[in-house]
């Protein structure tokens, strides 16, 4: 009778525990959170050849619609240092940016590892300036981006994550020029984690 009793406990903390788990990333739970990230890479545009890096911050919050689908708004806020051209001329690039996003979570380990699948649209807004000559121009800018991610539950409602790049497509228009350019890249050819934290709740 006592084992009975013992399994049939077991098997109620087990199935608490599963519910919490899937709970986590179930239809109806919101989270809040946010990334930090450094970017380094090398680029042509318009076969000009561009040295940059950078660090930007990513607080974002989120829906669950159904579950592992979550919709939501991302802000970024940036900056980085570039040479640009043959006589690699040095740049600051401050921006903000603003956008919604989709994503779904694949469960991996025990429902508490999850790799995610994240793609959104973002409306950029930003500043460069020529250190060289002390001039700036404003710009503007709407990038289409794919970012595949691990995310780690080291509590119940806490998850830590590692993002990365994967398909970014950009078209800038800077102020006053009328000349707006776009940018492509895809696959990890370039340096860009993010590692953050979100609540869900």
């Amino acid at each position: 009778m006592k084992k009975v009793f013992y399994t049939i406990n077991i098997l109620v903390i087990l199935f608490f525990l599963s519910n919490t788990l899937q709970a986590q990333v179930g239809a109806g739970t919101k989270s809040v959170g946010g990334s930090i990230g450094i970017s380094a890479y090398t680029q042509k545009v318009n076969d000009i050849k561009i040295n940059s890096s950078g660090v930007n911050i990513n607080p974002g919050f989120d829906y669950f619609i159904l579950d592992r689908v979550a919709v939501g708004v991302n802000l970024s806020y940036g900056i980085s240092k570039y040479k640009q051209g043959e006589n690699m001329v040095d740049y600051a690039n401050s921006l903000f940016a603003i956008g919604p996003y989709g994503r779904y979570y694949f469960p991996l380990v025990e429902e508490k590892f999850y790799a995610y699948g994240e793609a959104g649209f973002q409306l950029i807004f930003g500043k460069v300036k020529d250190l060289i000559r002390s001039n700036s121009n404003n710009y503007s800018s709407y990038s289409l981006y794919a970012s595949p991610g691990l995310a780690y539950f080291i509590s119940e409602n806490l998850s830590m994550e590692l993002g990365f790049n994967l398909f970014n497509f950009n078209i800038n228009n800077p102020e006053g020029e009328g000349n707006a350019t776009t940018n492509f890249s895809l696959g990890f050819d370039s340096f860009s984690p993010n590692l953050g934290f979100r609540y869900f709740f």
